[in-house]
């Protein structure tokens, strides 16, 4: 009886707070004891709105209105008129939506003014065609209906011929009356807070239904749906699938990781995993329908092309990876770290071939530098997949791309963000740990187009770091900046590559030069590049001592804070003990 009254005095203070404000409609809740339903009925409109060149959009208590700028489009006690459908050329779409707080039905009465059209409602404007069960094409007064999720808009409007619809109502589903506790078994089924069960989540698409599935009839996705399309315009709705006649992408709301994907489609190829928000196409495709998607961003999304349809979908999170008795090391990068074209053997390779041996507390090298890459190509091609979807916890990564540039269109604007977000945090999600490289040390040789990389070597002095700016022609940092600034901003060890080969260029002597039978130093570090990127075995054995050596420094490092707070952790403890 308490809530009765706090409904009715709420009800009664929003028609009072319509009437101030100059409104012509109330929204009538009708309260049984586990449910609301929501009435807006036109009838109780007193002055008739006719749009002008700029259209008309309201909002009533919840429910939004629109009404285009044709000069006949109206509101009124007889309903909403709309002169035409979307497709007659309005300027303005029509439409009156609805966005509920809890699960329910929304209905609305209303007809076509003439025959050839059809009226109804969807989860999208300029649906391609209605579903059968929340439309009609009747000119009768006729009650159309679509169950609804909380969160999601939902639209009535016309298609093709003049409509009137004369009322809309919202009738919340009926909430279980609480019972008192029993011995007995909970047999109903939870309520969706997770779409996912035993880890596992699985989709049927269609207005029909799949006993044991999902059903999705052309939702749109938010946080709160957990699932759904970004944008159905077009969307073609048949008992047992969907499709568009354009490309069209499904969502489904994860946690970071990895998962086992089977889709049922009649696409030859989709993509899925595209970034969002940057300036470079950046996503992964696959001819399977069956395969491992990496998620960095929170969101599943799998893009279907058009005039394909999608039937079903399964989504399961890949089984968690242990932890390597000695941690594994991985190296993602470009040719710098894996080539031995034109003369060249880096770093990567050397390790590879054995012609450097791994600290102890290393337990293996992965070598996943690949030539030719950039950000962006790195992932679309799937070698960042490979990283993430083989790291242990406790593996570490090294990190350096920057060589090549723009390998996909517009791809340095998007760079730090890919380096960030989604190899960096990719990683450390994944129980890794990062750490960044920067580049290696231009070579100080001349190209056959006329660069002077040798002006890198002035006065006796090597500056072949490519963060040095000896030539503004020539400067390229390589992306160094953007790396710094990620280690920075996710507190990662940076291990400074080109720093150490301009140190360790500087400290040959003469003497070094004449014994390796050069006429000086520059002569004998110009022997060591085959071009101005790319280095021989003698210095990548060099460089990989260099960099397995500080990762084992800090493997090392690491183990001992660990050991040292389980130290303290246990000195506390005995002393609580011994002070009792």
């Amino acid at each position: 009886m308490k809530n009765k009254k706090i409904v009715s005095m709420i009800v009664m203070f929003s028609i009072f707070i319509n009437i101030i404000s100059g409104l012509h409609i109330d929204a009538q809740a009708e309260n049984t004891e586990n449910s609301e339903t929501y009435l807006w009925d036109f009838s109780k409109y007193t002055d008739k709105i006719t749009t002008t060149k700029t259209g008309f959009t309201e909002k009533y208590d919840g429910l939004t209105i629109a009404i285009a700028d044709n000069g006949d489009d109206s509101i009124s006690t007889g309903g909403v008129y709309w002169r035409g459908g979307t497709s007659s050329g309005e300027s303005t779409t029509r439409y009156i939506s609805y966005t509920p707080t809890k699960n329910g039905t929304l209905s609305a009465t209303g007809k076509l003014n003439a025959t050839g059209g059809r009226w109804g409602i969807s989860t999208f404007l300029n649906v391609g065609t209605f579903v059968a069960a929340s439309s009609t094409t009747s000119t009768s007064s006729s009650t159309v209906s679509m169950d609804c999720t909380a969160g999601t808009t939902y639209y009535i409007f016309t298609k093709a011929k003049s409509a009137t619809v004369a009322s809309v109502k919202y009738t919340e589903t009926a909430e279980s009356p609480t019972t008192a506790p029993t011995d007995e078994p909970d047999t109903t089924d939870p309520p969706r807070e997770n779409i996912f069960e035993n880890g596992k989540a699985v989709f049927s698409f269609g207005s029909g239904n799949v006993e044991g599935s999902i059903s999705v009839k052309g939702g749109q996705y938010s946080e709160t749906a957990k699932y759904g399309f970004t944008d159905g315009s077009g969307l073609s709705i048949s008992d047992n699938s969907i499709s568009s006649a354009s490309d069209y992408t499904f969502n489904v709301l994860v946690e970071n990781g990895n998962y086992n994907v089977t889709i049922d489609t009649t696409a030859d190829k989709i993509s899925y995993e595209k970034v969002p928000n940057i300036s470079a196409d950046v996503k992964r495709t696959t001819n399977e329908k069956t395969f491992t998607a990496v998620v960095c961003d929170g969101v599943l999304d799998i893009t279907i092309p058009g005039g394909a349809s999608i039937s079903g979908l399964t989504v399961e999170k890949a089984e968690a990876k242990a932890a390597n008795a000695q941690p594994a090391l991985y190296a993602i990068g470009d040719s710098t770290v894996n080539t031995d074209e034109n003369n060249s053997y880096t770093w990567g390779k050397c390790i590879d071939a054995k012609y450097v041996t791994l600290p102890d507390n290393i337990g293996s090298f992965v070598n996943c530098g690949y030539a030719g890459t950039d950000s962006a190509k790195y992932y679309n091609d799937g070698y960042l997949d490979r990283v993430l979807l083989n790291i242990c916890p406790g593996d570490y990564v090294t990190v350096n791309m920057g060589i090549n540039k723009n390998k996909v269109s517009n791809e340095s604007g998007a760079y730090k963000t890919l380096i960030k977000d989604y190899f960096c945090k990719g990683i450390i999600e994944r129980g890794g740990i990062p750490i960044i490289l920067t580049a290696t040390a231009r070579g100080p040789v001349d190209t056959a187009d006329g660069r002077e990389y040798s002006k890198a070597y002035s006065n006796g002095v090597f500056h072949c770091d490519r963060s040095y700016k000896y030539d503004n022609s020539l400067y390229d940092d390589a992306h160094n900046s953007d790396l710094r600034a990620v280690a920075s901003e996710l507190n990662l060890e940076v291990i400074e590559v080109g720093a150490w080969c301009d140190n360790y260029f500087n400290s040959l002597t003469q003497a070094d030069a004449e014994a390796a039978r050069f006429k000086n130093v520059l002569e004998l570090v110009q022997s060591w590049y085959p071009d101005h990127n790319h280095y021989k075995q003698a210095l990548g054995e060099k460089i990989a001592s260099y960099i397995t050596s500080e990762v084992a420094t800090r493997i090392s490092a690491s183990k001992n804070s660990i050991r040292q707070v389980r130290e303290k952790i246990l000195l506390l403890m005995c002393q609580a003990i011994w002070q009792q």
